[in-house]
């Protein structure tokens, strides 16, 4: 035991100590600094590569601006070639995956302009009949370059938006993605928007609802206004004009107010989704307010109404109709008036502004229409509701003379006949319009009135709009009630599927 205690004093510490605290000093001080290193070795590595991949992007693009750039001087040297390609692009056929909008004057049925002004924020190319690179922010007048039977194509860069700034519409000047085509014609200029159905949409559904409404709603009108714009695309009923639809109410309201998120997201949310019924796409008819029910296309005096389009109680009634498949009960004339005069508390619409509404057309108003349209019928005596639509839309209008009657048998024509363009109608909320120009819908009852001496016609009815297919009001309280947006065209469209176009 002695010998090991001798063993253990004789152990130098002090030089172990200072060795070990040598050690630690040394950890202490340079070993972050190692490691630093390292992390800093790393750093540049990944920013090399980093710059790497950058400068083979950059690359990438600056080839891809020589060829598009190299393309457009090519365009520009030679015209002909270019305005035979442009014909070549014009003619090949199209799926249904791009659309043609012949753009109005004022939003109306009128299509031939007197004046095409256009800019654009970024560079844009003028190809076709005249060709010319301009610059970003300029204003190109094309009524001042362009002669009878001349055609010019307008194109962007991608992303950018052409403003025809001769056009006005709730927006303002409004912007158009794709490219403008634009026609001088004797009468004046057509143009046509060529752009995608996706971003047409984007601008369609802000028009037709507002953004403000509820996401399913807004995803039923997005695949409401796809499925009719490809509907209209097949059956070229604008082929005269060279398009497919119109920006008007006529076919679909298109970029009167400008891309809103929330549209723009239901779109994207369907995208590619329409509705069939026996596999083709449906007439997928839409409008603002019901008066409680909805009609069918006979209101256009179609000899049957398509087996999609039946009328419905736009009411708690109307998932009990989507659930047991039951019809509306026939609507009698008298029927329908011990409706009209109330509210029934089960219909969605009845806070609405447009439920019901009333309002008095003079007699010698009706009288001076009657006798400048129908000289033959003699003076104006009077006229009548000879009979109803399933959905309690006036289906027959008689207006009588002293010599013989004449009947109008469409809603659109009895609306056109009693219009209430410089009078005011009351509404539901107790607000005055006084701007309307088509009685508001076709679903009235009609009363006279004589005082002193003057006679009155009083038209006391509901809803706003032809009454077929989706009312949009209707579809918003569906959706505040919980109601996901193909359960809301399972309602309003009976017999049908929802598909994706793509897959169709």
């Amino acid at each position: 035991m002695e010998k090991n205690g001798e063993t253990y004093k004789n152990i130098p510490w002090r030089w172990i100590w200072t060795i070990a605290g040598a050690v630690i000093i040394f950890l202490v001080m340079f070993l972050p600094g190692i490691w630093e290193g390292k992390q800093r070795e790393e750093e540049k590595k990944y920013l090399e590569k980093l710059q790497a991949e950058q400068q083979m992007a950059e690359a990438k693009n600056t080839r891809k601006k020589t060829e598009q750039q190299q393309k457009r001087n090519e365009e520009i040297d030679n015209p002909t070639t270019s305005l035979t390609n442009m014909e070549q692009e014009k003619n090949t056929e199209r799926k249904e995956s791009i659309i043609r909008v012949l753009i109005s004057v004022d939003g109306t049925e009128q299509y031939l302009h007197s004046d095409v002004r256009i800019s654009c924020p970024a560079p844009y190319l003028v190809k076709g009949d005249i060709t010319v690179q301009q610059e970003a922010g300029t204003e190109l007048c094309l009524s001042e370059r362009m002669q009878p039977g001349q055609t010019v194509i307008v194109e962007a860069p991608d992303t950018m938006a052409l403003t025809l700034n001769s056009v006005r519409r709730s927006q303002g000047a409004p912007a158009y993605q794709g490219i403008l085509e634009v026609t001088r014609e004797k009468q004046g200029f057509r143009v046509i928007n060529q752009v995608d159905l996706e971003s047409y949409l984007k601008g369609v559904v802000p028009s037709e609802m507002p953004a403000d409404a509820p996401a399913e709603a807004l995803c039923a009108q997005a695949v409401c206004a796809r499925t009719y714009a490809v509907r209209q695309i097949r059956e070229e009923r604008m082929k005269e004009w060279d398009a497919d639809v119109d920006d008007t109410v006529s076919c679909q309201v298109y970029n009167n107010i400008s891309e809103q998120a929330a549209s723009s997201q239901a779109v994207d949310a369907t995208r590619g989704m329409i509705i069939l019924s026996d596999g083709k796409p449906i007439e997928a008819y839409f409008f603002s307010t019901s008066w409680g029910c909805t009609d069918t296309d006979e209101v256009w005096n179609a000899k049957k109404s398509a087996p999609y389009l039946r009328s419905i109680a736009v009411s708690h009634k109307a998932v009990e109709t989507m659930v047991n498949g039951t019809l509306q009960p026939e609507m009698t004339e008298q029927s329908f008036r011990e409706r009209i005069l109330q509210r029934d508390a089960g219909d969605y619409e009845k806070e609405d502004v447009w439920y019901r509404w009333k309002v008095c057309i003079p007699w010698e108003m009706l009288k001076e229409r009657s006798e400048r349209k129908w000289p033959q019928l003699g003076a104006f005596t009077g006229l009548s509701i000879q009979g109803r639509n399933p959905g309690g839309g006036v289906k027959t209008l008689e207006i009588q003379g002293e010599n013989q009657n004449a009947t109008l048998e469409n809603e659109y024509a009895i609306r056109k006949f009693l219009s209430v363009k410089g009078l005011s109608v009351s509404r539901n909320d107790g607000s005055v319009c006084d701007t309307m120009e088509l009685l508001p819908s076709a679903c009235f009852i009609v009363d006279f009135r004589k005082e002193q001496g003057a006679g009155t016609f009083v038209f006391t009815g509901g809803g706003y709009g032809h009454g077929v297919g989706m009312s949009q009001n209707g579809a918003k309280h569906l959706a505040e009630n919980g109601l996901g947006w193909r359960d809301i065209l399972q309602i309003f469209y009976q017999n049908i599927t929802i598909e994706n176009l793509q897959e169709f």
